[in-house]
């Protein structure tokens, strides 16, 4: 059974409800459970303020973080879970059995729909080309036991003992990576590996790379079908941590190196983007109260940095952190001892920095710079 509706104490579903899939008119249904509807995400899917089902919205969700799927009927919010129609109809009926909870339902279905029109309409909501879901793959933990080791390269980094062993990353010897895991919701999906040998010219060295035939060693390389664009490095981690410090904020990087670079500082609520930011990952992110996104200091940060202004800033107080001042330059090239929170001071409101000329940007990385070199 899952872990969630074990904790909420609600027993694993029994009764069949696909038949109101394409017939239940979902947002009277919400409303009147007390579910606030919001807007209209997708032709399938809803974003409504989650009822704090699990007491974990300090803002009664001012930006809404619950979705609801009409093609399944499964709703999820990004902060207390989710489950099925029925499961959330006996969250907010407390005390109404499954079966009672299916009838309660029935009550917002309309059973006259022509078949044809039925049918027509589950063909609407499905889109299986244009709204595809690849399943999240699922790996063994037992998997990283053989990557079990500490290199120096991590320690020369900065990075501390306690945070190598809580984020569980290893070293691969045969192809000289350092493995970052990668958990989310959870699950272990995959594995990121960063080649850490490089010869005069600055390219990657890696001999089994190359007995593979890659002509070129990439600096990165992930296991099979990683999740990358629909996931955030750290995400499990730092929604624990937002629970334990009672603070709805996060920072935004692109690498895992840097959200390890900033637990090591005693910041653990960090998640990494995995380089390019995706609409998908903004999803994640829209129940925070506060986004500090830390651009790495090259074409590719400032790209990221706009991207995350176009999806986020009307969602959250979305913050803008200095970049550091040496040319490529990310969080995880702070220094032992760095104070983050004076970078968090000095972040700004993404709303004066929504500009998208070249002369407008040089202007921008300027104001950075300066703001760095203060420091």
């Amino acid at each position: 059974m899952d872990r969630n509706k074990l904790k909420r104490g609600v027993p694993e579903y029994t009764v069949d409800y696909k038949h109101l899939i394409g017939r239940l008119d979902v947002e009277p249904f919400l409303e009147d459970l007390g579910v606030d509807f919001a807007y209209r995400l997708s032709q399938n899917q809803l974003m409504c303020h989650c009822p704090n089902l699990e007491g974990n919205h300090r803002n009664n969700d001012a930006n809404p973080s619950f979705g609801f799927k009409e093609d399944g009927l499964i709703y999820n919010c990004f902060m207390c879970g989710g489950g099925n129609i029925i499961e959330l109809v006996q969250m907010m009926r407390p005390g109404l059995t499954q079966e009672e909870a299916l009838k309660y339902a029935e009550q917002f279905a309309d059973f006259n729909i022509s078949q044809e029109d039925f049918e027509n309409k589950i063909k609407s909501m499905l889109h299986p080309q244009e709204e595809k879901e690849d399943k999240m793959p699922d790996y063994p933990v037992d998997a990283l036991f053989q990557y079990r080791k500490i290199h120096p390269y991590l320690l020369d980094r900065g990075i501390t003992r306690e945070t190598i062993i809580e984020m569980q990353v290893g070293y691969d010897e045969e192809h000289d990576c350092i493995v970052f895991p990668h958990f989310f919701m959870g699950n272990l999906v995959g594995m990121q590996k960063r080649h850490i040998t490089q010869d005069d010219s600055g390219d990657y060295v890696c001999a089994r790379c190359k007995a593979n035939g890659k002509r070129k060693v990439p600096k990165y390389i992930n296991t099979p079908d990683f999740p990358k664009v629909n996931t955030l490095f750290g995400y499990d981690h730092m929604k624990q941590a937002i629970k334990d410090e009672g603070v709805s904020s996060v920072i935004v990087v692109e690498s895992p190196m840097s959200v390890l670079k900033l637990k090591s500082l005693g910041f653990n609520r960090a998640v990494a983007t995995f380089g390019q930011f995706s609409r998908e990952q903004a999803m994640l992110l829209i129940a925070m109260e506060r986004v500090y996104y830390w651009p790495d200091n090259d074409p590719a940060g400032w790209k990221n940095a706009h991207t995350i202004m176009d999806v986020l800033m009307p969602y959250t107080d979305l913050r803008i952190v200095p970049v550091l001042p040496q040319e490529k330059g990310d969080a995880g090239d702070l220094d032992r001892g760095t104070d983050v929170g004076e970078y968090l001071h000095h972040a700004y409101p993404a709303s004066l920095f929504s500009m998208k000329s070249p002369q407008k940007l040089a202007t921008l990385e300027a104001l950075y710079m300066a703001i760095a070199n203060t420091k």
